[in-house]
């Protein structure tokens, strides 16, 4: 044979065996992808099932929470002494000494309660169990410190638990409030009202130790503000609340991969029908996808190999 012709067919069978490699190299590619996409897909569907379980507990946890401070409201709302407290219109001192007396027993008796506050619509005057600097048990309507809660207790309309922040004696506390109220009295006045101010520190430690999970953020959100109930806080309020308004885009359930300051998380919503509540699931993505993303990263390292 000519040498011509032992270099073309040398030519073929490096053009073989290069095709052959490039096809299995090809073929090991769409593998590894298919093993991260495969894997990736299985973290994500078990995070999905998860967020269902979570979303569960968090209705039931939320609805027990809220019967239990209504029924407790309904409570203190029709007693005897703070029937006398919110519609008397003319109280005398001994009676208003015993009613502010059963009034603050009913708040230190339960752990969850903040604070208690009662609207007197006839007399405008509201009476407190929280004493701030400028209010000392009661003041008038006008002159109430906290003017946030003012327009639930003057509303003469019950309202479904909201978010609220009470400044008052240099501080910022967080609550939950729940208002309920006597309608109109036959002169059409204003309703007379009780607002209940549920322990913003008390319903996270509940929530945390029945929902917190490592490396997740979770949250309630209404119209009234977001309540953090885990996680770290290196994400902003407001960076979550416009995660939130954008998931409800969606339609509830809403799962869907976000950039929230330029990192990547997996983030849940759904919203809890009864007191019109959104839950919030918030969790890194590196962190959740680990297992796939270290099983890329080998994957490619082996394709790099051989390919060199």
């Amino acid at each position: 044979r000519s040498l011509s012709s032992i270099l073309v067919q040398r030519k073929m069978v490096v053009r073989i065996f290069s095709s052959v490699f490039a096809m299995l190299l090809l073929l090991l590619m769409l593998l590894s992808a298919y093993a991260y996409y495969a894997t990736s897909t299985a973290i994500l569907n078990t995070i999905s099932a998860q967020n269902s379980s979570l979303l569960g507990q968090a209705d039931n946890f939320t609805q027990q929470f809220y019967e239990m401070v209504q029924n407790y409201a309904i409570n203190v709302f029709y007693s005897r002494s703070i029937t006398r407290l919110r519609s008397s219109a003319a109280l005398k001192n001994y009676d208003y000494i015993e009613s502010m007396r059963e009034l603050r027993t009913y708040a230190s008796s339960s752990d969850f309660i903040h604070s208690i506050y009662v609207y007197n619509a006839a007399r405008q005057y509201i009476y407190s169990t929280f004493d701030s600097d400028l209010n000392k048990g009661s003041a008038a309507a006008a002159d109430f410190f906290d003017k946030s809660a003012l327009p639930l207790l003057l509303s003469g309309q019950p309202s479904p638990p909201v978010f609220r922040t009470i400044s008052a004696n240099g501080k910022e506390q967080r609550v939950i409030s729940l208002l309920i109220c006597d309608g109109p009295d036959e002169d059409g006045q204003r309703a007379s009202s009780l607002l209940i101010n549920v322990s913003y520190a008390w319903l996270e430690r509940s929530l945390s130790s029945l929902l917190g999970m490592d490396n997740t953020i979770l949250y309630f959100s209404s119209g009234s503000g977001l309540f953090r109930v885990s996680g770290s806080s290196e994400i902003s309020d407001a960076d979550i609340a416009a995660t939130a308004a954008l998931l409800r885009q969606d339609g509830s359930p809403s799962h869907r991969i976000c950039q929230i300051g330029g990192q990547r998380y997996i983030c849940f919503l759904a919203r809890i029908e009864r007191l019109d509540w959104y839950f919030l699931r918030v969790m890194p993505y590196r962190d959740c996808l680990r297992d796939a993303l270290a099983l890329r990263s080998r994957l490619v390292a082996v394709i790099a190999a051989i390919a060199v």
